[in-house]
């Protein structure tokens, strides 16, 4: 049904990565050839293009392989995996759009929802699930965010006015000699 689309070989070919994967979208379009190494059936997905900031490594499955193969042009080392017409990202909507066209009443980060439910459904390890949907914990986490500093209370208006409040410049700080 989805190869019969009019869609381009790269949106089409996007979207059954994204289902074989349980990947999600952006990763997907943003995907690059230098990824992947298809000797060892592994894809690693860069931090700066994962939810959680950290590198996720994602086995491939022989259908992906198939797929990725089929999709990859001679002579491709870097790269795009599924530019667009214009040798860019798909866009963000291209894969719903794709997908609303052939009448599907789903989107794609509701690939992802069908793949842990039929996990649970199947007896398939949540452990397991987990790790295929998301990057193992500590693997390349960003560093704490510092909270942002405590606010300093308003002063009064009288406190403001006081001669007090304004510094005497001949009791600054001293310079050693």
């Amino acid at each position: 049904m989805i190869r019969a689309s009019q869609a381009s070989q790269a949106t089409i070919a996007a979207l059954e990565l994204l289902t074989l994967t349980a990947c999600r979208s952006g990763e997907v379009r943003g995907a690059c050839w230098c990824e992947f190494d298809l000797e060892a059936a592994v894809w690693t997905i860069p931090p700066a293009r994962t939810k959680s900031n950290t590198a996720h490594r994602v086995p491939r499955s022989t259908q992906a392989l198939a797929l990725l193969a089929a999709a990859r042009k001679p002579d491709t080392t870097d790269g795009l995996t599924f530019p667009g017409p214009s040798g860019r990202m798909l866009s963000d909507n291209t894969l719903s759009k794709l997908m609303r066209e052939l009448g599907l009443d789903a989107t794609p980060h509701g690939m992802r929802s069908a793949f842990r439910s039929w996990c649970a459904e199947t007896g398939i390890n949540r452990e397991v699930a987990e790790a295929v949907t998301s990057p193992p914990p500590g693997v390349h986490q960003p560093p704490p965010k510092s909270p942002p500093p405590p606010k300093k209370p308003p002063q009064s208006a009288s406190a403001m006015a006081s001669p007090s409040a304004i510094p005497d410049p001949s009791t600054g700080p001293t310079i050693p000699a």
